[in-house]
């Protein structure tokens, strides 16, 4: 009966991991996720989520300049959000995984509150330490 009840709490343990939806062990981390993370961090100004998506073309932690540079380039872009209405939905066209799994690019599409569409754009991401990232900060 222990073994019983012992399993259970175990397949009990795995499905709340799977089930979770914010910072849950097992969240997904595909190119495409981790776009629509660093749009939301912008609209919800979380300039610590938008910096831990982010690295830098050397591929390393940002210098604080380039800190300073994004923190103005994030103000920007919530304040262009906000003049829409709002961000309605984050549209992912594309999603191309290099042959080797360490790059990706991601064509990707804001649509406001306002109804407008921002132009589709690309944003490259670079896999570290299995860990999807976007590139060129």
């Amino acid at each position: 009966m222990e073994r019983i009840i012992n399993r259970l709490l175990v397949l009990a343990a795995f499905f709340t991991l799977i089930s979770c939806d914010e910072g849950g062990v097992l969240k997904s981390n595909t190119p495409g996720d981790v776009v629509k993370d660093m749009v939301e961090s912008i609209v919800d100004e979380d300039f610590g989520a938008f910096m831990a998506l982010n690295i830098n073309e050397k591929g390393k932690a940002p210098s604080a300049k380039e800190l300073e540079q994004t923190k103005a380039i994030m103000v920007f872009l919530k304040e262009d959000i906000d003049e829409k209405g709002g961000l309605r939905e984050v549209l992912i066209h594309e999603e191309k995984i290099s042959e080797d799994g360490l790059t990706a690019v991601v064509k990707v599409q804001l649509v406001y509150n306002d109804g407008k569409k921002a132009p589709e754009g690309n944003t490259e991401l670079i896999k570290v330490d299995g860990v999807w990232k976007i590139k060129n900060l």
